[in-house]
């Protein structure tokens, strides 16, 4: 599905409209989406500085607050907060640093912890490359495939979220075909997720 879902979506096609409502910019900046999105898509926050932050800190908050390693939603919801306040990779940060220590148990879902963090990248960052590329590849992908889970709930079809979130990238020659890549991996998954 994911070979098939990355040559069939590659909106090469995909021409702007002169940058209507709806439509990326070239530089990627673009953010709306269908009317079926909420408030945070429509005015998202801007990313945080990714450098800017500490994880020991983050992490030990988060080791002090959730005390049950068989309690994944305390956790969840602590590296939600991350998420919002210092972006995506920090979380993603935290996350690794719960698991190397102990404090989160080995048989939680890593990967669908990283989905619910990429989900939240995008509600709270909005559809935009920028907040699609801020999210880790750690985690097998999770934050990336999460991101456009959220996306594909909030655009009309398949071919406008990889056109609004792949599509700055398709066209903008400073990035390399592996960020091509990631986008459209990134796809492909959200679209198996969300069926």
């Amino acid at each position: 599905l994911f070979i098939i879902g990355f040559f069939i979506l590659m909106p090469r096609d995909y021409v702007d409209p002169g940058g209507q409502a709806g439509t990326p910019s070239p530089t990627g900046a673009g953010t709306q989406v269908s009317s079926s999105g909420s408030d945070t898509d429509a005015n998202p926050a801007p990313l945080p500085d990714a450098k800017a932050y500490e994880v020991a800190p983050l992490y030990e908050e988060l080791a002090r607050n959730c005390k049950d390693p068989q309690g994944v939603v305390c956790f969840q919801r602590g590296l939600n907060e991350i998420t919002k306040a210092n972006g995506p990779a920090a979380a993603l940060d935290a996350l690794s640093l719960l698991q190397k220590n102990g404090k989160i148990a080995v048989s939680a879902d890593d990967h669908q912890i990283a989905h619910e963090i990429g989900r939240k990248t995008a509600q709270y960052f909005g559809l935009n490359p920028q907040a699609f590329l801020a999210c880790t590849t750690t985690f097998n992908y999770g934050c990336q495939h999460g991101f456009f889970e959220y996306a594909l709930g909030r655009t009309t079809s398949t071919k406008e979220a990889a056109a609004l979130i792949c599509g700055p990238l398709e066209r903008d020659p400073a990035y390399s075909a592996k960020f091509k890549f990631y986008c459209y991996h990134g796809v492909g998954h959200g679209v198996m997720m969300a069926q």
